[in-house]
């Protein structure tokens, strides 16, 4: 019987934060960090979670000595060369091919996903080749644009000029295992480097999938399900937004 797995790009530093502390590594209040949140959440819905560090933040949880789940591997992103490289690393491990149905890969700074959604991403899978939970959003960083059912992605960190309003992703992507396989092949080969940072972006890959894949677009989810923490200001939003969920004393 084939798996699920949850991998965890994470390799990030925290600069952007003015943090020495690995980025999912951050407390967000007096009791959990976002690896703890995330964890808490997704261990018992996936098979397998892989979790993608820097060579830093391996010696930051020894240091630590932070628990790790049973069901969790450690896969070390030696260079910081981008999403794309840091799950081509996971994805491709012999032993997943042969063990793997679905695919869901979230990033390691997007702390508000919860059970309902990994279940229900879970779910569409048994439907769809994928399923991707978008929100809408002022200014949008990242926006899916869509024109005759067909998705274009925009970065702006590349350069690309995003519109005043437009749906965003919340970093949590889910694909049947032997869909995203063939395509990230193909992919590969494709010169996609960034126009500023030169990284090849995992996103712009979704538009190759699209083309011989379903793709199911939830579009029922909150926003601050969209909360990721890359910046002091995120940071302390989401600090706040904890504080508001203790009190309702939502566990």
């Amino acid at each position: 019987m084939k798996n699920s797995i949850l991998i965890i790009p994470a390799a990030g530093s925290g600069s952007r934060l003015k943090s020495e502390i690995p980025k999912i590594f951050t407390p967000i209040d007096s009791n959990k960090t976002i690896f703890e949140l995330i964890i808490k959440q997704a261990v018992d819905l996936v098979d397998t979670i892989q979790l993608i560090l820097s060579p830093d933040g391996v010696n930051y949880m020894k240091k630590e000595s932070i628990q790790l789940p049973k069901n969790l591997n450690i896969v070390i992103q030696k260079e910081p060369t981008g999403m794309f490289d840091a799950i081509d690393i996971a994805l491709n491990k012999p032993q997943i091919s042969n063990q793997i149905d679905k695919v869901i890969i979230q990033w390691g700074d997007q702390p508000f996903i919860d059970q309902s959604l990994y279940t229900q991403i879970l779910q569409d899978l048994n439907q769809f080749n994928s399923s991707i939970p978008l929100i809408w959003t002022r200014n949008p960083y990242v926006q899916f644009k869509f024109l005759s059912g067909n998705v274009s992605i925009l970065e702006s960190r590349e350069g690309d000029t995003c519109d005043d309003y437009g749906f965003k992703d919340i970093g949590i992507f889910a694909f049947r295992y032997e869909k995203i396989h063939q395509v990230w092949d193909a992919y590969k080969n494709i010169d996609t480097s960034g126009n500023v940072t030169g990284e090849k972006s995992f996103l712009k890959l979704l538009m190759l999938f699209q083309e011989t894949n379903s793709i199911h677009w939830r579009l029922d989810q909150p926003s601050y399900k969209g909360l990721g923490i890359n910046t002091p200001d995120e940071l302390a939003e989401s600090i706040s937004f904890m504080e508001q969920l203790n009190q309702l004393d939502i566990k």
